[in-house]
């Protein structure tokens, strides 16, 4: 909820009438959010106001960056962006999650054990790629830079760790889903409407979330652009609806209600 706020913060009376629509008492909520604040993910006010903290702001701007996610890309020249992993320390627990989360947010995989790539084709260069790393969880100790000369095997088995049909499928599924609901929306009555929309509506932006944005030839461009316009209909519509209940409830949505549900399940990805 707090992530659609653009730095803002919302009433806790928003979020209770928010909770009743998932059957969430007031309690818990009070209770997620206790722990949420003290946690440094969350802010509150002296009048009950909550809204996101500077600690969860990398990861917030990586989720609802997804309908300008085209711009993440550049024309790829075949050369990777590497992550050496085998110096760092073993971790567990929630340090081990982030920093597989920040490896996962940009579509890393293991070549081999302790080297992670992915081809180096996304807007900032390698300089932007490790900076990106680090604000979302990877340590500033771990080496990440640009590999440009690998022979021909290892090349085509470095093309190889992504499956391109697989996450083709996944689209399709996905735009098959939105559309089917979104012919259906607007003949349910208003709450079971919005629960619908956030939970496929949010499914479908947490595949955008981990998408590895793979460049041609690995992975038609167009496929993943017809996918973003479906998603982007999709939340146009969601956030009729979410912000039409809470204006009712003094709180204008200025973002998505869409990505609600990402920060925890991206936090929480292995």
């Amino acid at each position: 909820m707090l992530s659609t706020l653009r730095g803002q913060s919302m009433p806790v009376s928003a979020l209770v009438a928010v909770a009743e629509l998932f059957h969430i008492s007031e309690n818990n909520l009070r209770v997620a959010l206790a722990r949420l604040v003290s946690r440094g993910l969350v802010d509150r006010s002296d009048r009950g106001w909550y809204g996101i903290a500077e600690a969860a702001r990398a990861v917030q701007a990586h989720l609802t960056s997804w309908s300008e996610i085209e711009r993440r890309v550049l024309k790829w020249r075949g050369d990777w962006i590497a992550v050496h992993t085998t110096g760092l320390p073993k971790l567990r627990g929630s340090a081990a999650r982030r920093r597989q989360r920040a490896l996962s947010f940009l579509g890393f995989r293991d070549l081999h054990a302790g080297l992670m790539l992915r081809p180096a084709n996304l807007s900032g260069g390698i300089d932007g790629a490790r900076e990106r790393l680090y604000n979302l969880g990877l340590e500033r100790s771990a080496p990440v830079f640009r590999i440009n000369s690998l022979d021909g095997e290892t090349d085509a088995a470095a093309r190889a760790l992504w499956d391109a049909n697989e996450i083709r499928a996944g689209y399709r599924a996905t735009m098959l889903r939105l559309d089917r609901s979104g012919r259906r929306l607007a003949n349910q009555h208003l709450e079971k409407t919005m629960v619908e929309c956030f939970k496929l509506g949010g499914a479908a932006l947490r595949q955008l979330a981990f998408d590895p944005l793979l460049p041609e030839p690995l992975l038609a461009a167009e496929e993943r652009r017809a996918f973003v316009d479906s998603v982007r209909r999709y939340d146009t519509t969601g956030w009729t609806y979410w912000n039409r209940f809470m204006r009712e409830r003094g709180t204008a949505l200025l973002d998505s209600p869409l990505k609600f549900r990402l920060i925890d399940t991206a936090r929480t990805a292995a």
